[in-house]
């Protein structure tokens, strides 16, 4: 069109020019016979130099990407180290208890703990995440010390701000649901209880899998639940599979196998498959002692709870070599609760005296009256557990008059089972007495 220009002035001055302007645009160059604005002039360059431009673009790119990141990643961890900030003043100011409070010891009373904490969680309404993450916390604290009305009233205001800010799917707003069910079941809400984690259970398989390990936890307390519930098949249903599933991911030696197993056991025990109860136990008492060794808790509730089947199973020599044992470990286990249900000493006395062996069964019954003088008191139940053992020895070594006062003792000083002073097979010889 340049070329044709009426106006011999917008005309190319020669055929050189023409020559010249067709060499720039086959080198992709600016030609004469156009404006060369800005955009024209950058694509005629981008075109040139496709490559140098490519490459150049890329680096801008990532060079833009970076830093974007970089400014999230500062912002997560500004926020993160705001949080954990919080939480360090959570904690502190948790243990910051008037010294009128302390009554001049060195400990802190837990119950201050817990009201501090409480109060603290309320600094957290900026961030509602983290609040519920705290109440979540305190629920658990206030689950295990068996406070279950408060871990109730924590977990359902987690529950509800995790709902609202993760969604209910989240796997931290479903241990909250769990928890809640757990604290329910505490307090004696067995129906609402299940119907909570079933709901958890069945939200957790679908989002999280069969083999999440939080999923298996609660199928554990699910069975837990119905267990203690006297649901013995379905329980015993779910705990095989939550044991099978365990061994599977986990492996046979793992802290949760053994759990599993344990609770395994007590179902099987509360159907009187003995027998299979004694084996599947056996099983746990060889893992532990060789993952954990002799002297670790689950070591010695194995022994313990295998004590138990074995005298039902009237295989008294076995549960008499494991009693001795439970009784030189005890005192090197750590963290063994003194006040627990079961006594060493007193599972080694009645397998003593259902064997027939009396003389040694009474030496270790009066060591056991003697300690809980010492411990408790000469008034304490505790005595009177140990004054009833002694009269069940008694009984059993036809010796009724020493039985007979020996109970009176034990009821005077606090022993109220009279289902079992009328059930107790070791007083069967004293039924039909008039002192009985």
């Amino acid at each position: 069109m340049k070329a044709l220009e009426k106006d011999r002035r917008h005309r190319y001055g020669a055929p050189s020019e023409l020559a010249a302007d067709i060499q720039r645009f086959l080198r992709n160059e600016p030609v004469m016979a156009r404006p060369a604005g800005v955009s024209y002039r950058a694509r005629k360059y981008f075109i040139r130099h496709r490559l140098g431009v490519s490459i150049a673009t890329c680096f801008v790119v990532l060079l833009v990407g970076f830093a974007i990141l970089e400014g999230v990643q500062i912002q997560r961890i500004t926020r993160e180290r705001d949080r954990a900030g919080s939480i360090t003043k959570f904690i502190t100011d948790m243990f910051i208890v008037p010294r009128a409070n302390v009554r001049g010891t060195n400990e802190i009373p837990i119950s201050e703990l817990l009201d501090n904490g409480e109060k603290g969680i309320n600094e957290f309404k900026n961030d509602p995440e983290l609040q519920a993450q705290m109440m979540q916390v305190m629920g658990t604290v206030y689950n295990n010390l068996n406070v279950s009305s408060s871990a109730e009233q924590f977990f359902a205001k987690a529950l509800e701000i995790q709902h609202r800010v993760l969604g209910p799917e989240n796997p931290v707003t479903l241990k909250s649901s769990r928890g809640l069910a757990l604290a329910l079941f505490k307090e004696n809400h067995t129906t609402e209880a299940e119907k909570v984690l079933r709901k958890t259970l069945d939200t957790q398989r679908r989002v999280l899998g069969p083999q999440n390990p939080d999923t298996l936890e609660s199928m554990r307390d699910l069975a837990y639940i119905l267990w203690r519930a006297n649901r013995l098949p379905e329980a015993k249903q779910l705990i095989r599979k939550a044991l099978m599933t365990r061994r599977e991911t986990l492996g046979n030696e793992a802290p949760q196998t053994l759990d599993s197993m344990q609770l395994l056991f007590l179902v099987l025990a509360d159907e009187k498959r003995y027998s299979e109860a004694e084996q599947l136990m056996r099983e746990r008492l060889e893992m532990a002692r060789r993952v954990f060794g002799p002297e670790d808790s689950r070591t010695f509730s194995s022994i313990t709870l295998l004590i138990m089947i074995l005298e039902q199973e009237r295989k008294y020599h076995d549960a008499e070599e494991l009693a001795r044992e439970a009784v030189y470990l005890e005192p090197k286990v750590p963290g063994m609760d003194k006040l627990s249900h079961f006594s060493p000493k007193s599972a080694l006395l009645n397998v003593l005296s259902k064997e027939g062996n009396y003389a040694e069964a009474e030496k270790a019954g009066q060591e056991l009256l003697e300690a809980a003088r010492k411990n408790f008191g000469s008034t304490h139940p505790q005595v009177g557990i140990a004054l009833y053992n002694l009269a069940c020895i008694a009984a059993l070594a036809r010796q009724p008059d020493r039985a007979f006062s020996l109970l009176r003792e034990s009821v005077n000083n606090g022993f109220s089972d009279i289902h079992l002073l009328e059930n107790d097979p070791d007083l069967a010889s004293l039924r039909g007495n008039e002192k009985m």
